[in-house]
Order: structure tokens, then sequence, then C-alpha cells
């Protein structure tokens, strides 16, 4: 310290040119900087520009939309434990606009961004989520900006979560080939549960399976697609939905079938003073299906006597029954039904007296060389009184030429007969009594030969003397009243004749 103390004291000269030379280079130094210092402002700004120019003209900033960017949904088992079900409405995929270098820009896709929404808190009342967007490209993320996107939030419809059993039903279209018909269908399951939002799963009216069997000759198994639908028919979408089946399991039974009558007989009387006025069958003949053997071996179906019985009914009224009972296992009643009905019809009965007289009564077979005459005794008139029963506007429409009573004289003798009127036969009306009258055939030649004759020997006749000594002469045939009556009742045609 006092060595420099002193050489400064002995050499002050020296010390002062040094200061001299130090201020020298400063000024030096600030006057490069400052002189001039526009033109090097400008330059400098030149300077700037040109290497932007040069920048953008080799590798300019763009602006570019890039689509196709799925909305990855996040916390969706959070709307499933809080008893929801959502679809997205509108925002499940985006798209961006993005500013950067063209060369960065072009070479970025839709796999270069992540989008997601978080679904943590939505519920029915709060059905948005925003989406956020970054580009997950390390080497570009720096160089790029996301300007703006399409559809900032997702938007849901959130509903309650519940579940229901839809019974499914089968039917078939078309036709089997010719002499086939289907058999029995079977399908497995019978039911699907639904799982949904609960506006739509209430929608769900009932599900059906359809299959076509047109010209089949063989029995089929095969799985069917469930189509579901509403109450008005409308087919509804259940793209939404989780089903416990998509498929179904059906089995459809083709068999050879043919046509048989079906037999049957009414039985039995209704109440007194009805009776059955006819009987309309449902249908005639059925359509039945089972294996060829089996199907050779019928050829009708009979419902046995004693099933359509009538006894004691006093209206009209039809009786029912399975047509199944009356057919052996193996066999299908195809068509038009397993039921099967008889309306029997039943009217209340009255009865009609019609007078016929005697000269009425139609005559047949009597020999052209004979006469006839009708007899009545103990002054009863010379008609009969015929009582028919049946319908009512049936009776009231009957005259005594609707009966059309008759007797036939075929190969009868001259004599006196007591004989039964046929009537015409009928099924609307019947005549339950039998009607006799009382004729004599007589000959007219023999007649007039007995009143010219000697007494002894007459035509037809003969005089015997018997044991006692009594004449009996048999000039013809008579009989009582009471025999008559005795014979009329004993004889199976109802008629009594007497020949002589």
């Amino acid at each position: 310290m006092d060595n420099l103390k002193t050489d400064t004291q002995t050499n002050p000269q020296k010390s002062q040119s040094d200061n001299k030379k130090d201020d020298s280079k400063a000024v030096k130094i600030k006057n490069f900087i400052f002189r001039n210092i526009g033109l090097k402002i400008l330059s400098l700004i030149i300077a700037v520009i040109l290497w932007i120019v040069v920048v953008n003209v080799d590798d300019p900033s763009v602006r570019q939309t890039i689509g196709g960017i799925t909305v990855d949904l996040r916390n969706e088992s959070a709307l499933d434990a809080k008893g929801y079900t959502y679809s997205v409405e509108s925002g499940s995929v985006i798209s961006v606009v993005i500013r950067g270098p063209q060369s960065v820009v072009e070479s970025l896709k839709a796999s270069d961004f992540y989008a997601y929404a978080d679904l943590s808190e939505r519920s029915p009342s709060s059905d948005t989520a925003p989406i956020s967007v970054t580009c997950i490209n390390e080497e570009y993320s720096g160089q790029i900006d996301i300007i703006s996107q399409k559809y900032d939030y997702v938007t849901m419809s959130i509903d309650n979560k519940i579940s229901k059993e839809v019974a499914l039903s089968f039917e078939y279209t078309g036709t089997p080939s010719n002499g086939y018909v289907v058999g029995n269908v079977g399908i497995s399951p019978t039911a699907i549960t639904v799982t949904g939002a609960e506006t739509t799963i209430n929608t769900i009216s009932y599900a059906k399976l359809t299959y076509d069997v047109s010209d089949l000759t063989a029995s089929v198994n095969d799985t069917i697609t469930p189509v579901f639908y509403d109450s008005d028919g409308k087919e509804v979408d259940t793209s939404l939905l989780e089903l416990s089946r998509s498929n179904v399991q059906v089995s459809i039974e083709i068999l050879p079938s043919k046509s048989v009558p079906i037999t049957f007989a009414v039985s039995g009387e209704p109440e007194e003073g009805y009776i059955v006025t006819g009987y309309i069958p449902s249908f005639k003949e059925v359509v039945i299906a089972a294996e060829g053997s089996l199907l050779e071996a019928i050829t009708s179906i009979d419902i046995p006597s004693g099933i359509i019985d009538v006894t004691g009914l006093t209206e009209s009224e039809t009786i029912t029954v399975s047509l199944v009972n009356y057919l052996s296992s193996g066999y299908k009643i195809v068509s038009p039904g397993k039921e099967f009905s008889v309306k029997v019809e039943i009217e209340p009965q009255v009865e009609k007296t019609i007078t016929i007289p005697y000269e009425s009564v139609k005559v047949t077979g009597l020999d052209s060389d004979y006469t006839l005459e009708f007899e009545t005794e103990n002054g009863s008139k010379s008609e009969l009184n015929v009582v028919v029963k049946g319908v009512q506007d049936v009776v009231e429409s009957i005259t005594a030429s609707t009966l059309g009573a008759t007797i036939d004289l075929e190969d009868r003798l001259p004599g006196k007969y007591s004989l039964r009127v046929a009537f015409n036969s009928a099924d609307d009306y019947v005549i339950e009594d039998s009607y006799f009258v009382s004729i004599v055939i007589k000959n007219p030649e023999e007649e007039t030969t007995a009143e010219n004759g000697s007494g002894t020997e007459i035509e037809n006749g003969e005089t015997n003397e018997d044991e006692s000594g009594e004449d009996e002469t048999i000039l013809e045939n008579e009989i009582s009243e009471s025999e008559t009556e005795t014979n009329a009742a004993a004889t199976d045609e109802g008629e009594v004749e007497v020949l002589s």
C-alpha cells in the first residue's frame, strides 16, 4: 500500500495519461453505437421483416379444420350407479379449427387430438357436458393453436334405467307346398328382457317373430330376430336398448295333410210340445295333418251318439265339442278349428186338424171292371179329420191337397175292406195317428147275374147246410166295427182287409 502510494506520487503524469485513454475508448464506443442510430434501427426492422417474409414464403401459417374427432365420455358408470341411462343427441363427434405452420397443420389428423366430456355430474335435469380438446402429438402440440371447435358440449337424453320382460308371439307367412301344412311351432325362449330408457321401454307393447314357410315340404329349425312394437303396431327402435337375447330359436313342423268329413247324430227328444226343426253344423269337413301312415289310416272323425243330445230342450241351442277328443295321438287339426259346434233348432210344436172328404182321397190300382163305395158307420161323416203336428209356419200352410191322402187297391177283389190311408211323406211335419176308411168294391156284372139267377147258386157265394141244418149264405165279406178295430191294431201295416 505504501509502495502504490509512492508510485502515484512519484509519477502523476502517467496516471493522468491512462485515464485519458480510458475515456477516449468509451467515447468511441458510444459514438459507434449512437452514431446514425435511426439508420441502424431501420436496418434492424427491415431485417426482421425480411426474415418474416422469407419464413412465411417458405412455411406460411395457415388455418385448417380437422373433423371426425370422437369424444370420449368419461365416468359413464356414474350415471349407471345413479340408475340412469343416456343417449347422445349431439356432440359425440366434433371437428376443430387449428392454426399453425402449413407443414405442421397439414400433417395433423383426427387421431392427433383427444376430446372428452365428463359425465360424473350429469342428471336428467343437467344433460349437457362441456367438451375439452387437446393435441396429443407432442412433436407439434406447441406449434399450433386450437382456434374453435364444433360442439362445445355433449348434449344427452338422460332417463331412468328400467327393465321389462316382453312376451314373444310367432306368426308365419306364406303357404307350404301343396298338400302340406304347418304343424306344431315352438319358440325358445318365449320372452325377452329389455333394459334401457324408461320412456322407450314403456312404449313397447309386444314382440313378434315372423317366418316365411312358402313352398316348404320339410320341418325347419332356425333363429329369428324379434321385432318390437308399440300399442299402435309401429316398430320400436331397440338399437339403444340392452336385450337379454338378440335371437330366438324357432322350430316349425311341416306335415302332409288331407280333408276328412265329420259324422255325428242328434240324439234324445226335446221337451214334450217341442220339436227339432233342423241342425246346422259349424263346418262339415276338417283338414288334419299327421305323419304319412297315420294320415292314410283315417277316413273321418266320428262323434258318437249321445254327445249331441237334445233331451229336454225347449229352445234352440248350440252344442260345442272338441274334435281333439275323438282323434288319437299323432293327429293335428289344421283348419277350420278344433272346436266343432252344432246348432240344434227347436220350436214349439202346434197341431192342426185338416178335414179330407172321402171323395178327395185318391184311389189307385182299382180294376176298371169294379166300382168303389166309401162306407160310413153309425151316421159318421164321410170325411177324415187328420191331425198334423209341426212348427206353426209350416202347419198353417198345410191343406188337404198337401197331405195327398191315397189308398191303393191294387189286386183287390170285390168285397168290403178297411184300409189305412197313406199320406205324402214330409220332414217338416208329422202325422202321428193312423187313419182308415171303409170301402166296398163291387163288380156290377156279378151283381146283375145274382139278381137274374135261380137263387140256389150265386156268383161269389154258395149255399151250404151245416150239421145243424141251418143255411149260411156267404155273399160278401163283412166285418163288424169292433172286429175292424181289433184287426187294425194287430196288423203291422195298420190295414185290415176281408176278402170274399
